[in-house]
């Protein structure tokens, strides 16, 4: 039994060789033209296949994560929105209280100005006039 499917292997590869030797070079051309076909037509397809298989794993995969997710996005969303919020509150509020500062520093100084000028108008120097 052992020796016959040794020699049953045997024939298989003397006459794969003996079909080897007599059409190599049609072999070797045949070869070259379906790798050519191949690697132009084919390796296109199939990677654009996988890429697509690819692609719609990552869709299904991306559905199940916001389903699984979508409530704690939303929440962390709506609580950089209220930070967001009370931020640009404080800073308004800020701007007003410099902007205040500043009229009533602007204020003082002409509060300031006005009764120097009223001092000056008591005084009746030469060549002093006052407008």
């Amino acid at each position: 039994m052992l020796f016959e499917i040794y020699d049953y292997i045997n024939y298989l590869f003397k006459s794969l060789w003996f079909y080897i030797k007599m059409n190599g070079w049609y072999l070797m051309f045949l070869s070259i033209v379906l790798f050519y076909v191949y690697v132009k037509y084919l390796k296109t397809m199939i990677m654009e296949y996988y890429e697509r298989k690819e692609y719609e794993k990552r869709k299904k995969f991306d559905a199940s994560v916001e389903e699984k997710y979508s409530k704690n996005i939303e929440e962390a969303r709506r609580r950089a929105q209220e930070r967001y919020n009370m931020n640009k509150h404080k800073y308004r509020e800020e701007e007003e209280k410099k902007k205040k500062e500043e009229l009533e520093k602007k204020i003082h100084n002409l509060d300031d100005k006005i009764t120097k000028m009223r001092k000056m108008e008591g005084f009746k120097g030469v060549g002093h006039k006052v407008f």
